[in-house]
């Protein structure tokens, strides 16, 4: 967290850090939703399928959604929800088990507070990457650090936008 202390501010509610993300192996679902709040029932599916497969999570955990929309959309979100584990198993029909290469460089925010809340890290990321000459080249992860499953009241809930780029 001090990393984001000392980086980059644009406003004063959230500072990017730049930084590389190493090769994971994850267990992944891919969905289809009708709203973001669709993720609170497909993440205890995808950890139902997980404990069937044997799935071990490493450690640290490392739980995050990729969006593949082009854009912020409301509805009709494609989405891979990603669980870091220890070793690969075979797939299961809802889940697969795969490695995610190494980004060389990510920007970073991190955001406290609900998850409602969260376009307001987002615009502040991506003012960052378009003010500092920066380009996005892939699509963005929202890493899941503490929610539901370990902090009391929503106001303690920790994500990090993550966001490849590259600079023009």
């Amino acid at each position: 967290v001090e990393g984001y202390l000392a980086g980059n501010c644009l406003n004063s509610d959230y500072r990017v850090v730049m930084k590389s993300i190493p090769e994971v192996i994850v267990a992944s679902m891919q969905v289809h939703m009708d709203s973001y709040e669709d993720l609170f029932e497909c993440m205890p599916t995808m950890g139902s399928e997980m404990e069937k497969a044997g799935c071990e999570c490493a450690i640290p955990e490392y739980c995050f959604t990729i969006y593949y929309d082009e854009e912020y959309r409301e509805s009709d979100i494609h989405a891979e929800i990603c669980e870091a584990i220890t070793e690969k198993p075979e797939d299961t029909e809802l889940v697969q088990f795969k490695v995610l290469p190494a980004v060389d460089m990510v920007a970073c925010v991190l955001h406290k507070g609900p998850y409602y809340t969260l376009p307001k890290a987002y615009e502040a990321i991506v003012q960052f990457i378009e003010e500092s000459g920066y380009e996005i080249v892939g699509y963005q992860r929202e890493s899941y650090i503490d929610g539901i499953w370990n902090k009391d009241t929503e106001d303690e809930w920790l994500t990090e936008i993550q966001f490849p780029v590259r600079k023009i």
